[in-house]
C-alpha cells in the first residue's frame, strides 16, 4: 500500500514499532516521498508527538490508514487476560488513539480520509474471542467516528479482507484450515489407533509384531495393496502411539469392550488386539495434538481454503488459500477425504451409491475431495479408485450409532432364501462384503420382546421409532413368521429353520455355526440372547449405507511423498489420511485404521517435508 501512494504522488508517512527503514527506501529508490517513525500505536501520548511533529514539518495530513494488528488465534478458553488486552490495546485501542490524535490536523487541513483495516472477522463470529471482538468493535468505532467527523470533511471507512499475505500470516507458518478448527474426521471418531507391539499390549501380555500386523493387513485386503508401504506403514504405527501417549494422550492398559471404552479392544478380525482406545475418544486426541502445536508456536489459520498448489520447476513451493499466495518450503496435504462431494463420490466410489436413499455420510463437512484437485494440477496419480467404508445399518438409520442408538442383541440376519449367513456383530471389516455377497441387502428379523427392551433416549433404535417405521413401510411387521416371510419375499421354511437353529444356539451361550457368541463375549456380554419367539415379528433391510471415509488419495511411497503417474516422488508434496492414498485398501482391517493411518503417514509426512525444507 505505501509504495502505491507514493506512486500516486502523496508524501507517504510510515510508522511502526517495526522498523520503517527498508519500505521507506523502496520508496525512495523509485522516486517516491516517504519517512519512517517509531510508534507504539498504543501508546496515546506517542501519537500525540507524531501528529505534532507532522504539523510541524509538513504542515497537513490528507489521510489516515489504522492497519497495525496481532492474531492470537486462540480458542475462547484458552485465551488469557493478558492476551485479551495485547490484542485489544494494538487492534482497537491504536486506531482509537490514532484517530483523536490526527483528526484535528487532517482538519485543519481541509479534510480527509481516514481507512480502518478491520477483516472479516469482524463481520462473522470467528472461533478467537480477542481477534474477533477487536475486529467487531472496530466497525463500531469507524461508524461512531464517520458520523462525528463528517462536519469536519473527514470521511472514515473500514474494510473487511479475508486471508491477506502480510507478515502478521507469515508468522503464522504452519496449518491452513478450511473448517473453523482443526480435527476434521478424527473429532469425530472414536479415536481408536490400531498398532502392533505397543507399550500398552505388552503390560496385557500381549505378544504382537510388525510381521504378524503386516501379514494380516496384505491377506485382508488380497494383497492389493503394495507391500513396501503397508509394510512401512505397520512399523510406525507403534512408534507413533508412543510418541501420542508422550504427549499425553491416555490409553490404559486394561482390556476395552467397545470402541468407546479407554483401553486395547478388539479392531477387526485379527487374531491379537489391536485397537488402542484414548480416553475422550477422537476428540480428547486432538486435543492433545492442538497444545502439542501451541506449545511450539505453531500457529493454524482457520477458514482458509487451499484453492491450489504453486509450483516451480516441478516443485511445489506453496500454496493459494482465499486468493492469497502462501510459500512453502514443501507442503503437506492431509485435507480428508470426498464423502461430501456427491459427484465426486459418483466418480471415486460408486458403490457407495447402491444403497440409494438409505445413505448417509457421518464424514467431517471439510471431506470434499480438494486432494484430488491439489493432484491434478501437479499430474499426481490417485490410490484407492473404488475403495471406501461402508458401515452396515438398517435402511432407515440416519445417524451413527452414537446418536441412532443400537439394533437389539436378538436378532437374526437371514438373505434372500432366508437363511443365516453371518455373525450378526461381525466386524466392520468384513461385514459389508457379507452382506455385499448376498446381492447386497439381507433382513434383520427380531421380535416384539426385543423390540420393547430397546431403551429410549435414540434417534432410530427405541420401541416409539419402530413402531413409527412401521407404518412408513421401513419395518415390516406380522404376527407369525411364516406371514413375515410372505412380506419379506423369502421361503417360509426356511425362515422357519433359521429361527428355529438360532433359538437352539444363542440363547444357550453357543454359536456353532457363525461363533457369534465370542464375539459377544468380545463386547463384554454376559446374558446369552433371549429367544426370537414373541409375537409380533418384525424385519427390515439391512445394507452398507452408512458412507464413513473414502480411500481415493493421493499415491504416497514410504516417506509419504505423493507420487505422479510414472511413480516418481514430486517433490515438495506430501500427503496423509484419507488424502494420501495406497494405506487404505478394498478391505479396511477394522476400528482405528483410519486414525492410525492419518496420524502415522501424517507424523512422517510432516517429518520429511521439514527435511526437504531444510
Amino acid at each position: 500500500m505505501p509504495p502505491a501512494l507514493a506512486a500516486d504522488g502523496w508524501q507517504v508517512v510510515l510508522a511502526d514499532v517495526a522498523d520503517c527503514a527498508p519500505v521507506v527506501e523502496k520508496i525512495r529508490a523509485d522516486g517516491g516521498s516517504a519517512s519512517g517513525h517509531a510508534l507504539d500505536v498504543t501508546d496515546a501520548d506517542q501519537w500525540t508527538a507524531l501528529v505534532e511533529e507532522l504539523r510541524a514539518t509538513h504542515g497537513a495530513l490528507h489521510g489516515l490508514v489504522n492497519n497495525a494488528g496481532i492474531s492470537r488465534r486462540l480458542r475462547f478458553m484458552d485465551t488469557s487476560h493478558e492476551v485479551w488486552r495485547q490484542v485489544l490495546a494494538i487492534n482497537l485501542d491504536g486506531p482509537f488513539f490514532g484517530i483523536q490524535a490526527c483528526a484535528p490536523l487532517m482538519r485543519d487541513s481541509g479534510g480527509g480520509s481516514i481507512v480502518n483495516i478491520s477483516s472479516i472477522a469482524g463481520q462473522i463470529g470467528y472461533f478467537s474471542p480477542s481477534y474477533s471482538t477487536s475486529k467487531w468493535a472496530l466497525r463500531g468505532l469507524t461508524k461512531s467516528a464517520a458520523g462525528e467527523l463528517a462536519g469536519w470533511g473527514i470521511r472514515v471507512n473500514s474494510v473487511h479482507p479475508g486471508l491477506v499475505e502480510t507478515p502478521l500470516l507469515a508468522g503464522a507458518d504452519g496449518f491452513v484450515e478450511s473448517e473453523g478448527e482443526l480435527g476434521g474426521s478424527t473429532q469425530l471418531s472414536a479415536g481408536m489407533f490400531t498398532a502392533a507391539g505397543t507399550s500398552v499390549q505388552k503390560a496385557l501380555g500381549i505378544d504382537d509384531t510388525v510381521e504378524r500386523f503386516f501379514q494380516h493387513y496384505m491377506d485382508l485386503n488380497q494383497w492389493l495393496l503394495k507391500p513396501g508401504l503397508i509394510r512401512r506403514f505397520c512399523e510406525l504405527t507403534a512408534p507413533t502411539l508412543e510418541w501420542l501417549l508422550e504427549l499425553g494422550v491416555e490409553v490404559p492398559a486394561q482390556v476395552s469392550t467397545n470402541a468407546h471404552m479407554p483401553g486395547l479392544t478388539r479392531a477387526g478380525v485379527e487374531d491379537v488386539w489391536r485397537a488402542h482406545v484414548p480416553k475422550d475418544q477422537g476428540y480428547g486426541l486432538v486435543q492433545v495434538l492442538d497444545r502439542a502445536r501451541k506449545s511450539h508456536d505453531v500457529d493454524a489459520v482457520l477458514h482458509a481454503r487451499v484453492e491450489g498448489l504453486l509450483s516451480e520447476d516441478g516443485r511445489v513451493t506453496g500454496v493459494v488459500a482465499d486468493g492469497v499466495e502462501l510459500r512453502a518450503g514443501a507442503v503437506v496435504v492431509a485435507s480428508g477425504g470426498l464423502a461430501q462431494d456427491p459427484a465426486l463420490v459418483e466418480r471415486w466410489f460408486p458403490d457407495a451409491l447402491r444403497a440409494g436413499e438409505s445413505m448417509f455420510v457421518v464424514a467431517a463437512p471439510g471431506s470434499r475431495g480438494d486432494h484430488l484437485s491439489f493432484g491434478e494440477q501437479v499430474g499426481a496419480s490417485v490410490a484407492g479408485d473404488g475403495w471406501g467404508l461402508l458401515l452396515p445399518t438398517a435402511e432407515f438409520v440416519r445417524y451413527h450409532h452414537w446418536q441412532a442408538g443400537f439394533p437389539p442383541t436378538s436378532r437374526v440376519h437371514v438373505n434372500g432364501e432366508g437363511r443365516r449367513f453371518m455373525d450378526e456383530d461381525a466386524s466392520y471389516a468384513v461385514s459389508g462384503g457379507l452382506i455385499d455377497a448376498q446381492g447386497g441387502v439381507a433382513w434383520m428379523v427380531f421380535d416384539e420382546a426385543a423390540r420393547t427392551a430397546l431403551p429410549d433416549g435414540y434417534a432410530d433404535w427405541t420401541p416409539e421409532r419402530v413402531t413409527e417405521l412401521v407404518g412408513s413401510g421401513h419395518v415390516v411387521t406380522a404376527d407369525d413368521l411364516t406371514e413375515l416371510a410372505g412380506r419379506i419375499g423369502v421361503p417360509a421354511d426356511r425362515l422357519a429353520a433359521t429361527v428355529e437353529r438360532w433359538n437352539d444356539q444363542l440363547p444357550l451361550g453357543t454359536d456353532v455355526d457363525f461363533q457369534r457368541d465370542q464375539t459377544l463375549a468380545a463386547k463384554g456380554v454376559t446374558a446369552a440372547p433371549v429367544p426370537i419367539a414373541t409375537a409380533p415379528f418384525y424385519a427390515t433391510r439391512v445394507l452398507p449405507a452408512e458412507l464413513v471415509c473414502t480411500h481415493a488419495g493421493l499415491e504416497i511411497d514410504g516417506s509419504a511423498a505423493v507420487l505422479d503417474q510414472h511413480d516418481r516422488p514430486i517433490p515438495g508434496l506430501y500427503a496423509a489420511g484419507e488424502a494420501g492414498g495406497g494405506v487404505l485398501g478394498n478391505r479396511y482391517v477394522g476400528g482405528g485404521n483410519a486414525v492410525a493411518n492419518a496420524l502415522t503417514m501424517g507424523r512422517l509426512a510432516g517429518q520429511n517435508a521439514a527435511a526437504f525444507s531444510r
